[in-house]
């Protein structure tokens, strides 16, 4: 199997978070090659992304 990264995006403490997801699709017949990832931590955006209100 292989996984497709994902994210969704929820309201933390008065901040935009997108929470990184992890779905299981079925391998090709030819994989890419092995991505190794440090954490599957909250990824915040960047301050000059979130639009103002």
């Amino acid at each position: 199997m292989c996984y497709r990264l994902s994210a969704k995006t929820e309201f933390r403490h008065g901040r935009l978070v997108y929470i990184p997801i992890l779905i299981q699709v079925p391998a090709p017949s030819k994989p890419p090659p092995v991505a190794i990832v440090d954490s599957l931590s909250d990824v915040h955006p960047d301050a000059d992304a979130v639009p103002s209100a």
